[in-house]
């Protein structure tokens, strides 16, 4: 029987809209009262162990003075900065990349949609340590390794690898994407 009824309790808050919250929910102290709908039978199933165990969030949703829980949810405050995501070398600048593509226009705009058009080759190996253009100390004075212009972007990363240490930045060189 008690099983049957925490499954009937799981279902039914799977369905039943939520009522009004608590009238203290700005502070921190126990709940002064339990939601109209259950509030007759939430100290009934409080003291049968219905905040534990299988039906605890229905009890946290609607027997929160029973339960003896504050109104608001407890937190704890997250107090390490999240980890930085890293940045993919290759990437789509474009929303419409698939359809551009569909539309055959991937030359005009390799620059954009270097994904979708596999025209940004992750480099690997030896090609971590090489340029296939002669200017590329020039344009690094220049700061273009770090140019958020897309056709300066793609010009870099295609042409100047090895002198903007694309590799050692994006944690690449061993052939596979970020």
């Amino acid at each position: 029987m008690g099983k049957v009824f925490i499954a009937f309790l799981g279902v039914l808050f799977s369905l039943i809209l939520l009522d009004n919250e608590c009238t203290n929910a700005a502070d921190d102290s126990v709940c002064d009262k339990n939601r109209p709908k259950f509030k007759d039978r939430c100290p009934e199933f409080a003291r049968k162990g219905y905040c534990k165990g299988s039906a605890q969030r229905w009890m946290e949703h609607y027997c929160k003075k029973s339960c003896g829980l504050p109104c608001k949810p407890v937190t704890t405050p997250n107090t390490k900065p999240p980890a930085p995501v890293p940045k993919a070398f290759c990437r789509d600048r474009d929303i419409k990349c698939a359809e551009r593509k569909q539309l055959g226009e991937c030359g005009l705009f390799k620059e954009f949609c270097g994904v979708t058009c596999k025209s940004c080759k992750v480099p690997i190996g030896d090609e971590c340590n090489k340029d296939a253009a002669l200017d590329c100390k020039m344009r690094e004075k220049n700061g273009e390794c770090d140019s958020t212009n897309p056709k300066i972007e793609y010009y870099m990363k295609k042409n100047c690898v090895g002198t903007c240490k694309y590799c050692e930045l994006f944690e690449i060189g061993s052939g596979s994407e970020p």
